[in-house]
């Protein structure tokens, strides 16, 4: 017959797994991105709420995530959706430290393929920035007008800001961290650097990310446009700040996702693009017009990985955004 713990070693035994518990939870978090993590959340409180609902337990059965899944599939008639879907089990399995193998064959798999098969067609992704259109920023944006206050140049900083995007091969979620601040701008001679606090997806660390000066003496590109706008700022404050509908910027705080798509859009129709065209553009334009320009100049692809902030060098294919001229070219060199 076994003998049972005494009291004290019971109680430090509870203790020590409380506090695994609480480690592993919390270590569970940090392994995915803040961003992924989120969106797992969401997923699995509807989940939650599902199971609820019906009456199911927790651990759910493989028959409760499967009706789940469905439900979700003939729904909303996408892939993302089921795809997240599906990530909404396992990641309740990876907080709670329960097995997933359950969810992981038979039943649960077949509606992603599913949804994958229902749903295939060319991928549609926004159109990235030329080069042509991003030397228009500066000459028709990335100026200060003398007869504003500096809380009133939004174009200035818009157009700055779209410039500094497609120079550093920024996503929005890469801009809207950048500031003019000592700690997280350096000006020197030749070039600026930025420091970028983190990369989205995590897969590189911060890191200062630079601008360089034009060659020519007389050539005024980004980096200028960029002293411009720092000194309209006050050097402080977001490189890409909110606005009001009256137009007075606010430094102090960065500028949302849907008006910085929107003021985008304004700013290309008001260069001349059809406004049709220009609803194609969208947050990840400047990322995927500079990633292609910097192809097109036989730029290293560890050069652009570089700047991108991936590992894999593959993982740079999604954002150039190849056109017939390129593929042409590529069937010119085969001869014939």
């Amino acid at each position: 017959m076994a003998q049972s713990l005494p009291a004290a070693e019971i109680y430090t035994a509870a203790g020590e797994r409380a506090r695994l518990q609480a480690g592993y939870r919390e270590l569970a978090d940090l392994s995915r991105t803040p961003s992924t993590s989120r969106g797992l959340a969401n997923h699995g409180l509807k989940l939650l709420w599902l199971l609820a609902s019906r009456g199911h337990p927790l651990l759910p059965s493989q028959q409760a995530v499967t009706d789940y899944l469905t439900f979700i599939s003939l729904e909303r008639r996408n892939v993302g959706a089921a795809s997240n879907a599906w990530g909404a089990p396992l990641n309740l399995c990876r907080v709670s430290a329960w097995a997933d193998g359950l969810y992981r064959a038979g039943a649960p798999l077949a509606p992603l393929p599913a949804m994958h098969r229902i749903c295939r067609h060319t991928q549609k992704k926004s159109v990235g920035l030329t080069l042509a259109i991003v030397r228009a920023f500066p000459d028709c944006y990335a100026w200060a007008r003398p007869s504003r206050a500096a809380a009133h140049q939004l174009e200035l900083a818009f157009g700055c800001a779209i410039v500094i995007a497609y120079k550093i091969l920024a996503r929005y979620a890469d801009l809207f961290q950048l500031r003019w601040g000592a700690s997280h701008c350096h000006v020197d001679h030749d070039h600026v650097s930025f420091w970028l606090e983190t990369r989205k997806t995590h897969q590189e660390g911060g890191g200062f990310l630079d601008v360089a000066r034009p060659p020519g003496p007389r050539e005024r590109g980004a980096y200028h446009a960029i002293l411009e706008a720092r000194a309209a700022a006050g050097g402080t404050g977001y490189v890409l700040p909110a606005t009001d509908a009256s137009g007075r910027v606010n430094h102090h705080t960065p500028m949302s996702y849907a008006a910085y798509v929107r003021i985008l859009r304004h700013s290309l129709t008001q260069l001349g693009v059809d406004p049709a065209h220009a609803m194609t553009f969208a947050g990840q334009s400047p990322r995927a017009g500079g990633a292609t320009e910097a192809a097109r100049a036989r730029v290293r692809p560890e050069g652009i990985a570089l700047l991108a902030g991936v590992k894999d060098i593959n993982s740079i294919l999604t954002y150039n955004r190849a056109d017939i001229g390129d593929r042409l070219e590529a069937s010119r060199t085969l001869g014939l």
